[in-house]
């Protein structure tokens, strides 16, 4: 997934000042014939050190139990709030393209032929009003 890191970082930034927002990480429509597989989601910053391979920074983990009954529907949901991370999107440095990546890995590789798939995954942000 990528996104616009200006944008995102302006609007954390702002509500971060407030004190009044929850950052989550969704994934929807997550389909697979493999049940009990592990997804790590990652963050991937620019290095520290100016270096072209970028630094990754742990988000969620996310328990894909019953993911062969859900694929028969809709696929399966999940939602992490990841707003622990906010300041590292506030203060991150910022890759050259200005976007964030978020990256999903599976803890173990799935056997083969069970291929998993994310229909959309997106970064949300609750405002609560005071």
């Amino acid at each position: 997934m990528v996104a616009d890191e200006s944008a995102m970082a302006a609007f954390v930034s702002e509500c971060a000042a407030h004190g009044t927002f929850r950052l989550y990480l969704l994934l929807e429509n997550i389909r697979g014939s493999h049940d009990a597989t592990v997804l790590q989601a990652y963050l991937r910053i620019a290095s520290q050190t100016g270096a072209p391979e970028a630094d990754e920074t742990y988000l969620a983990s996310i328990g894909l139990f019953g993911l062969r009954r859900a694929s028969s529907s809709d696929g399966m949901q999940f939602y992490a709030d990841i707003t622990a991370h906010a300041a590292l999107l506030r203060s991150a440095p910022i890759h050259a393209d200005g976007r964030i990546v978020v990256s999903i890995r599976p803890h173990h590789a799935p056997p083969q032929g069970a291929p998993i798939s994310i229909g959309r995954m997106r970064i949300c942000l609750e405002i609560y009003k005071q």
